[in-house]
């Protein structure tokens, strides 16, 4: 939204110079605030373009959140992503290595070894993190499912 800055005559004492030079600055202050003002008002529209943009991401981010992510041996040592939430591991071309990432508490992870070659799934705790209560690999064979969830004391179960 453009605005004409109001006019706001000063009055100048045309003997003084000293006052012009006032009124001047004044009359500059009063600009600059009105130039700020006027920018809230664009600054506030772009906020909220921004704030509804970022909804828009968040709501794409979700609805790919619930979504299933294939993985394939390609993949794989497949480093598990922020919103990843479902796992299929197609192992029908080869053993899958999934490198699960820090958990955060109450956090879930559904991980489905979907092949049918008697290939393997190997589940890998980040770091020292737990994994079923030890710091070490958990194999799935083919057809099997797990349903994690992370605890900050005990890790993935």
């Amino acid at each position: 939204m453009n605005r004409v800055m109001p006019n706001m005559p000063l009055a100048v004492d045309p003997a003084s110079r000293d006052q012009a030079r006032v009124n001047r600055d004044l009359t500059e202050v009063i600009r600059q605030l009105w130039l700020r003002t006027n920018g809230m008002e664009s600054i506030v529209t772009t906020l909220a373009a921004t704030v509804a943009n970022l909804q828009l991401t968040i709501t794409s981010l979700v609805a790919a959140a619930n979504k299933i992510k294939r993985i394939t041996v390609a993949d794989s040592p497949y480093p598990v992503a922020l919103f990843d939430r479902n796992l299929y591991a197609d192992t029908d071309g080869g053993a899958i290595t999934i490198l699960l990432r820090p958990g955060v508490n109450e956090e879930r992870l559904t991980v489905k070894n979907c092949g049918t070659a008697g290939n393997d799934v190997t589940l890998t705790p980040n770091g020292a993190e737990m994994l079923f209560g030890v710091n070490g690999n958990e194999v799935m064979v083919d057809g099997e499912v797990l349903d994690l969830q992370y605890e900050t004391t005990e890790g993935w179960y």
